[in-house]
């Protein structure tokens, strides 16, 4: 982990806090620090103490810390050194702190799904909030505002409208679309869906672009949008001649990459989906 700026959560290389490996294992690694409001702890999330029975599986669990890297406290138990818990599916990650330094928020797949979970700062009475199938996760709190938090789901307002500036938006998290694709006559037809989770009740309306890469420097690039109900499709056809010269005969294999960039809205951050990669069919 390296030194954090105060107030910047994703840290600039300066110093390291914290580095090791266990017991002639890997290396372990440390992600996702997150700074207390007083800017005396750290949250972060680690594989420090989850390489167990289960070689080869990453236990995330949840520590703090000074901000020197000093009295680190392991703060969660998610067990991976039981041998029945599959590989890569004990997580408590992506902590937190509230505006007042005294619970933390953050996902966890201890009850078998990825869900938000909040716990006090010592680790203490943790409370799950969500319930829902797939994934939620990537959580943070909305910032006190002295005149008052607009409901969730509402999008920040400017002070010329009376509303706070300091209105957080929430990162979504954006899934690996699906589809097909298929030659027809001389015209590729590549047909993309899919979903977007973690809006946290806001709108997911907004505009999205959809990336097809077919070789190391072509693409094709167009414009869609989410719809409210998280989801999406859209037909992208292109002319075979697009593709290299060496792969336009028929008989040649071609791979497509696909990718999808969702531009955000007033109450959600962007985000960018994993690249699924699509065999044409020919």
């Amino acid at each position: 982990m390296s030194r954090l700026r105060r107030g910047d959560s994703s840290g600039v290389v300066a110093e390291s806090l914290i580095s090791g490996s266990v017991a002639g294992r890997r290396r372990f690694g440390d992600w996702s620090a997150n700074w207390s409001p007083d800017g005396s702890r750290i949250a972060f999330q680690s594989t420090r103490d989850g390489l167990g029975a289960n070689p080869g599986a990453d236990n995330f669990e949840i520590y703090t810390m000074n901000s020197d890297g000093s009295e680190v406290v392991r703060l969660t138990t998610n067990d991976a050194d039981d041998p029945a818990t599959p590989i890569n599916e004990a997580t408590d990650g992506d902590p937190a702190f509230s505006p007042d330094g005294t619970r933390i928020v953050f996902e966890s797949n201890r009850t078998g799904d990825t869900e938000v979970h909040t716990m006090n700062a010592d680790g203490s009475d943790v409370t799950r909030l969500t319930n829902s199938a797939g994934f939620d996760g990537r959580c943070d709190w909305q910032p006190i505002s002295p005149k008052g938090v607009p409901p969730v789901g509402d999008p920040p307002r400017s002070p010329v409208d009376g509303g706070s500036p300091t209105v957080a938006r929430v990162r979504p998290n954006l899934f690996r679309p699906g589809g097909s694709a298929r030659q027809s006559g001389r015209k590729i037809v590549v047909k993309v869906r899919g979903r977007m989770a973690g809006n946290q009740g806001r709108s997911c309306a907004g505009r999205l672009k959809i990336g097809v890469r077919f070789a190391k420097s072509r693409r094709v690039t167009r414009v869609a949008r989410m719809g409210a109900n998280c989801r999406y499709s859209k037909r992208v056809v292109f002319p075979v001649r697009r593709l290299p010269r060496a792969s336009r005969a028929r008989s040649t294999p071609v791979i497509l990459r696909v990718a999808v960039r969702f531009q955000g809205n007033g109450g959600l951050l962007s985000d960018v989906s994993p690249t699924r990669r699509m065999k044409v069919r020919r």
